[in-house]
């Protein structure tokens, strides 16, 4: 099983002189390409990955990973190079969000790794994690939940060639989340800053207070207007918390 970096991980914006590496976790049935705006945008100090899931994109012919352990094994595995130069922090948006935790949980406890900074993005904390049902339903029933997130453009929502490319990774994504029963395990140890939309149907404010249970550093919270998908209309807000936390200059 192949985990390179090269595999896994895709950086639309290179710094070689970055300090600290901040690595991007995409929700269910996304991919890299949605942070691909964001290296540009972070201090000069920060180079930004993303993580590309298996079963998407350049990637399309291989299996999704329906299991979390699988995946966030993988995950760290692809990563361990990056921790012998510099800093290494994690991004995880909802599905991301629980991915990107149980990555750094495997990185602190497992590899005694340093984490720089954890930032959790419209996800409840492990405690809080409902497990779900949606996966093994139809076609249309997930189709209309990804349009309930808003976490598709209308065009794509509307062709029917992309809706059959998507919906492999979109069920597998889904079974992956919703079968999740994350492990007791001690606190984090790095700072840890959850984020969220107000009016996020999914994920409520308290949910994300919840979060400061699973670290003994710091925590932070930040909760801007937008539903589950804020971080889109609220990108500047976003950038500046990951530069706060990373440091204005990484």
């Amino acid at each position: 099983m192949d985990d390179h970096p090269d595999r896994w991980l895709r950086c639309f914006h290179t710094r070689p002189a970055a300090r600290v590496r901040l690595v991007c976790f995409p929700h269910a049935s996304g991919n890299a390409l949605f942070y691909r705006d964001w290296g540009a945008l972070l201090p000069e100090g920060v180079e930004t990955w993303a993580v590309q899931y298996p079963g998407r994109l350049d990637r399309l012919s291989e299996p999704c990973v329906t299991d979390m352990a699988e995946l966030a094994d993988r995950v760290t595995e692809a990563l361990l190079p990056f921790t012998r130069t510099g800093g290494l922090a994690l991004f995880g948006h909802s599905m991301g969000a629980a991915i990107a935790y149980e990555v750094t949980r495997r990185l602190e406890h497992r590899r005694g790794v340093a984490v720089r900074h954890l930032f959790v993005s419209a996800h409840p904390s492990p405690a809080l994690h409902r497990i779900g049902s949606l996966h093994l339903d139809s076609d249309d029933a997930l189709w209309d939940e990804l349009r309930r997130q808003d976490a598709t453009s209308t065009e794509t929502l509307a062709h029917p060639q992309l809706r059959a490319l998507i919906m492999p990774a979109l069920r597998s994504d889904y079974r992956l989340i919703e079968t999740w029963q994350p492990a007791p395990a001690p606190p984090l140890s790095c700072p840890v800053t959850a984020l969220g939309g107000w009016d996020d149907p999914d994920v409520a404010p308290a949910e994300l207070t919840d979060w400061a249970r699973f670290t003994t550093g710091p925590y932070r919270r930040l909760v801007r207007p937008g539903g589950h998908f804020y971080l889109v209309e609220e990108l500047d807000a976003v950038v500046a918390a990951l530069a706060h936390g990373l440091g204005d200059n990484g």
